[in-house]
């Protein structure tokens, strides 16, 4: 039984406030007031809507009657969405946070989650402290953080992502064609985060919690494998569009590590961007391999899915690179470098290869020597390699002294992989004696082992 009141009542005053200078109503009473009323019924609507017997085997009331109108909450979350004080302070409570959220994501909303996605939707910039001596910009990427990291806990668990992945009472529909619009406003909002779900932490990127009383949300077993991570990722992909911005935020992350590393392979703890950008490359994969394998149930299939995301996510960063700044920066030249000189290679390093028949989504991803090759080769054509490399390695070397692409290798040797097996000696070496040779490769495995 669902009874609930005061809802007409409610709704007016949301209409009311919809109008009103959102300067003078952050953070205040009423709007503290309208966003809880609103959790409530949702929470009770959702329970009704839900329950294992259908919405039949339950009675609903709104006010005292009977209703057919679904639009409940929707004017209620519009009018207060964009006051991101009170959807902190709501979100982040300790008791009802976290249910809220799932409530949200879960409902079968009458417009597509257009009304619930201005509770997540943020600025370009409030994720990131452009500013450490302004204060309120300190504020909002904390606040934005808060936000978000709920979010991606209330994702994270395995009971959670076998709820988004069926939803309940929606003919076994996963959030994302459930609610487009606000799962792609989600995707926007936490792409800023990658590298934190990753488990590298970012100053700049503030209020992004990923422990609670000592336990990790993010690698709940402390093994690295990041489950929790994984869901996040295969949440993001239950819609396409959603799951194609997400991911290029990924790969963009993944050449920021890399770049980071090439700048200077032996400065203190650069194994950490080598391990980032494992973690990421087998986030990405994990993730879609629980989405496709979810949505397809046949591993061909599936792994040919999973391949055409990344696909479109790769076309989407490509797209997205400004080289209007005169390459300034690692990162930038380090990206430019790549796609002008790496073609198809830099894509495969990037995104693995076509799947063949009878793979499965983390097995085909990445091939490691082809990521060593290219950031060798960037330090090559940008600062320089060791001179004993073209000694120790003549193999990789044309007559020009230049590194050989990792195919024109291949055909040398014939994909002898013993031959091969030199990238990652080299690139051992170019980091210093630290575990840098196999790190990437490493934290890719603790991440799609299927123990994990």
């Amino acid at each position: 039984v669902a009874v609930l009141k005061g809802v007409a009542d409610t709704q007016a005053i949301a209409k009311i406030i919809s109008h009103g200078d959102a300067q003078y109503k952050a953070g205040s009473a009423v709007d503290r007031e309208l966003l809880d009323a609103g959790r409530r019924y949702l929470a009770a609507q959702n329970a009704y809507e839900q329950a294992p017997g259908g919405p039949n085997s339950a009675f609903f009331s709104v006010d005292g009657k009977g209703t057919d109108d679904r639009a409940i909450t929707e004017g209620i979350f519009a009018a207060v969405g964009d006051d991101k004080v009170t959807v902190e302070s709501v979100v982040t409570d300790k008791e009802h946070g976290k249910q809220f959220v799932t409530d949200v994501l879960t409902h079968n909303w009458t417009d597509d989650g257009k009304s619930a996605l201005s509770m997540f939707r943020f600025g370009d910039q409030d994720a990131t402290v452009e500013n450490p001596a302004d204060a309120q910009d300190v504020l909002t990427a904390n606040r934005t953080g808060h936000i978000m990291s709920v979010v991606g806990e209330a994702m994270s668990t395995k009971e959670a992502w076998a709820t988004l992945s069926n939803v309940p009472g929606t003919d076994n529909q996963s959030v994302g064609p459930l609610n487009p619009d606000l799962m792609r406003t989600i995707s926007h909002s936490m792409a800023p985060y990658t590298a934190d779900l990753a488990g590298l932490d970012q100053p700049d990127k503030p209020g992004f919690d990923t422990y609670h009383n000592g336990k990790s949300w993010i690698d709940p077993t402390g093994n690295n494998s990041y489950s929790g991570s994984a869901n996040v990722f295969a949440v993001m992909n239950t819609d396409p569009e959603a799951g194609k911005y997400f991911n290029s935020a990924v790969l963009n992350q993944i050449l920021n590590a890399e770049s980071q590393f090439a700048k200077d392979p032996t400065a203190p703890n650069s194994g950490k961007w080598l391990s980032t950008a494992g973690t990421l490359h087998g986030l990405l994969d994990k993730g879609l391999q629980l989405e496709t394998i979810d949505e397809y149930h046949d591993q061909d299939k599936a792994a040919e899915a999973a391949y055409k995301q990344k696909v479109a996510a790769y076309d989407v960063f490509k797209a997205s690179v400004n080289f209007a700044s005169g390459y300034a920066g690692d990162f930038a030249k380090f990206t430019y470098w790549g796609m002008n000189s790496g073609g198809d290679a830099f894509k495969e390093a990037m995104i693995g290869p076509k799947p063949e028949g009878h793979s499965t989504p983390e097995l085909h991803g990445v091939n490691f020597d082809r990521d060593y090759q290219q950031i060798l080769a960037f330090r090559q054509d940008t600062y320089s390699l060791p001179t004993e490399f073209q000694r120790d390695f003549p193999w990789a070397f044309g007559a020009d002294g230049k590194l050989l692409t990792y195919d024109q290798a291949m055909q040398k040797f014939g994909n002898n992989p013993q031959e091969l097996k030199g990238y990652e000696a080299m690139f051992a070496r170019l980091g210093g004696q630290d575990g840098n040779g196999n790190m990437m490769r490493n934290s890719y495995t603790d991440v799609v082992r299927k123990d994990g």
